[in-house]
């Protein structure tokens, strides 16, 4: 069982720092703005960004604390743009500049100024990978669910609500969580169970 061997493809993290009694969406889904996406500024060389947006609309642009709030449980989405230069293109830009600025003498300023001016203009014309990763954090219990398990993603996300919210995101095994909010059925079903179902659970 997935759950319980450790292969599960989400973290499990208790969040320490607020109550659950008296919690205040409006509140929170200002807060979590602070982290909110915001497209690449590729015209600054920016090769990645990353942060909050809305489950049902990744391209809405304003995180609304009515859109990833419902009842005592928050969902919303990690995005993350990526652009990735390949070797063989970049080289084809050098080369194309390389013919621009051949009456210069040859020098490692010239190279730098050649490279620095390719990958701009790679940049310009190249459109970033997007990936999305669902957050589901019960407010009541206290619990949240980060849907992927790779450290570096985790890490990210991590460092994003914390410095969000000004809460703490505690890893737990997720095999201890289930073990403590399911039952005896719902656990050998754990496996199988939709985002949606697995808050309503919690």
């Amino acid at each position: 069982m997935g759950v319980l061997s450790g292969t599960m493809s989400f973290k499990a993290y208790y969040v320490e720092g607020y109550s659950g009694l008296g919690f205040d969406p409006l509140i929170w889904g200002i807060k979590l703005r602070r982290e909110e996406f915001n497209p690449l500024q590729k015209e600054t060389g920016e090769k990645e960004s990353s942060g909050f947006v809305e489950h049902k609309d990744i391209f809405s642009g304003e995180l609304r604390a009515e859109k990833i709030f419902f009842e005592d449980y928050a969902h919303f989405l990690f995005r993350k743009d990526i652009i990735k230069l390949q070797k063989k293109i970049l080289f084809q830009f050098i080369k194309k500049l390389e013919e621009q600025y051949r009456e210069e003498p040859d020098s490692k300023a010239k190279y730098n100024k050649i490279k620095k001016e390719a990958e701009y203009l790679y940049l310009q014309q190249t459109i970033p990978s997007i990936y999305t990763y669902e957050v589901l954090w019960s407010c009541a219990k206290g619990i949240l669910y980060f849907f992927n398990s790779s450290k570096g993603i985790n890490e990210q996300f991590v460092s994003a609500f914390e410095k969000a919210t000004e809460l703490t995101l505690i890893e737990v095994e997720t095999g201890t969580i289930a073990a403590k909010i399911l039952s005896e059925k719902e656990l050998q079903k754990f496996d199988s169970l939709q985002p949606s179902e697995l808050v309503s659970l919690s």
